[in-house]
């Protein structure tokens, strides 16, 4: 599995209907050092980010939503550049990455790029990046946020679905860092719902 032991997976199953909990639970015996599948009553998508913040043990959070998916590539150079700066000791607040919407069935694909707003590599401030595009924001699929610095703030999400597009307004973060790599993508297609088989989808993993 990408990214080996030092990544924590927390499959949040928020009351689904389908094989979601018992797909879970087989990747959390077949990998018991990485993967932890939680079970709980439906309670929207703020629900199942709280209950994996309150349960995560990572030096960073992030959301990876159901019909997402993590380049391998990115991912590890991701968690090199975490490697070093811990070793530094300088480590960001916030991790920003660029990000692909990929419409599977429509064949077309819109890429979230932040070149022109933050250095790649490089740590800086709110008083130090560039400026936004009216149509550059950064919502939940761009963001990585220390662990520590999210729960310091007290930030909990409504149950509601928009609330992804409110998480991150709500705590202060102080060193942002930006890894230029499309490190989620999105799907968004006519079909939902989790593939069969424990062996599903391992790549994005």
């Amino acid at each position: 599995m990408a990214g080996g032991e030092e990544v924590e997976i927390i499959v949040i199953d928020d009351g689904s209907t389908d094989r979601t909990g018992e797909i879970a639970d087989c990747y959390a015996e077949k990998y018991p050092e990485t993967v932890r599948a939680v079970h709980q009553k439906n309670g929207g998508h703020g629900a199942g980010v709280n209950k994996g913040l309150s349960l995560a043990a990572g030096e960073y959070f992030k959301v990876v939503d159901s019909d997402d998916w993590l380049d391998e590539e990115a991912l590890k150079k991701l968690l090199t550049e975490i490697r070093k700066r811990k070793r530094q000791r300088a480590l960001a607040d916030l991790i920003i990455c660029n990000y692909l919407y990929d419409h599977l069935y429509e064949g077309k694909q819109k890429r979230m790029g932040y070149e022109n707003v933050f250095r790649d590599g490089k740590v800086c401030t709110w008083d130090t990046i560039g400026k936004f595009h009216p149509s550059q924001y950064l919502v939940m699929h761009a963001q990585i946020c220390r662990t520590e610095v999210l729960r310091r703030s007290g930030v909990r999400l409504p149950r509601i679905r928009t609330a992804s597009f409110l998480y991150f307004r709500h705590f202060k973060c102080y060193r942002q860092e930006y890894c230029g790599v499309p490190g989620r993508k999105r799907k968004i297609s006519k079909q939902e719902g989790p593939s069969e088989g424990c062996e599903a989808r391992t790549e994005g993993l």
